[in-house]
């Protein structure tokens, strides 16, 4: 699924979809454990 950088992409909507995941995975990973922390108290 890992994309070489140097590869050539054939479908720019798959390359914004990439740029978007590695974009906002932190801020989702961060909102998640928060969520879970919230949600899941002990």
């Amino acid at each position: 699924m890992a994309h070489k950088p140097s590869a050539p992409v054939a479908n720019p909507i798959e390359q914004t979809g990439a740029d978007y995941l590695q974009t906002h995975r932190i801020p989702e990973l961060f909102h998640n454990l928060s969520a879970s922390l919230v949600y899941n108290k002990p």
